[in-house]
């Protein structure tokens, strides 16, 4: 299997489960973030490790995935930063 498409399989197979979670989570009244991180230590290199599979012989498509994911734990935390306002943070220190 080429290395394009070992990467678009492990990119199908990450945002499917993502999607799917993040969906069941909703309908247990949680929003779809929690979903989808909770896919993403499942996935990742703390239970599962996708990026290991049979099917996966370049180790750079699995650094690949790894560096997008550290990237979208700063776009997470980024956002997550900008919805936090300065005036209910002072209000709550105090």
């Amino acid at each position: 299997m080429s290395d394009f498409l070992q990467l678009v399989v492990l990119l199908v197979i990450i945002l499917v489960a993502a999607k799917v979670s993040g969906y069941l989570s909703t309908l247990i009244h949680q929003p779809a973030v929690f979903g989808e991180l909770l896919v993403g230590v499942l996935l990742g290199p703390s239970l599962l490790n996708i990026t290991q599979l049979s099917f996966i012989t370049n180790t750079h498509v699995g650094d690949f995935i790894s560096e997008m994911g550290e990237i979208g734990v700063l776009l997470l935390m980024f956002l997550a930063g900008l919805e936090l306002h300065l005036k209910d943070l002072a209000k709550n220190t105090r």
